[in-house]
């Protein structure tokens, strides 16, 4: 069953994504699973709802929860090796590929957008200097990319006129949308 992210939990301006199954229930004796977009959060000039997004997650912290953020960087973030997929989410100029492989992989995902984009969680192993964007970053216990996610979407829309799934190895139980 497709659930849209913005089921009544938000009042999102990108409400086109949709996620894979019907999210957990939600216990009493875990911390709720929250996710929110990254897409503000990713901007190289702040915006407020940048500042919203990261004073949410710090609240969300603060009672308990556990926070994710999904992104949707340029540089892809799959690999096996989990220093290279943390190295290329901080450094967007690790891996730029030929244009002719951009084109070619754009043309794929087109079509292969169809059956949704899977994150990829990007690993903070603590090697990886990050201290230039300390101040940026909001709280976070996972965090999560889908290479150029949100431009993947707006064409999967265009294309297919639904929303696009996004699936994870466990899904949120609620997901925020800026």
């Amino acid at each position: 069953m497709n659930r849209d992210f913005a089921d009544g939990i938000t009042a999102p301006a990108r409400s086109w994504l949709a996620w894979n199954a019907s999210p957990p229930p939600m216990s009493s004796d875990r911390p709720p699973r929250i996710f929110i977009d990254g897409y503000n959060l990713a901007l190289e000039q702040g915006t407020g709802v940048a500042t919203y997004a990261r004073n949410l997650s710090f609240c969300l912290r603060d009672l308990g929860a556990e926070v994710g953020v999904l992104y949707g960087t340029k540089t892809s973030t799959v690999s096996m090796n989990s220093l290279l997929r943390e190295i290329a989410f901080f450094d967007p100029r690790v891996g730029k590929p030929p244009k002719i492989v951009q084109a070619a992989g754009a043309l794929r995902r087109a079509f292969s957008s169809a059956f949704g984009e899977i994150a990829t969680q990007v690993p903070i192993t603590g090697r990886v200097v990050r201290d230039t964007y300390k101040s940026r970053m909001p709280h976070f216990d996972h965090m999560w990319n889908v290479q150029n996610l949100f431009d993947a979407q707006r064409l999967h829309f265009k294309i297919y006129r639904t929303r696009m799934n996004v699936f994870f190895r466990q899904a949120p139980q609620i997901m925020h949308w800026t």
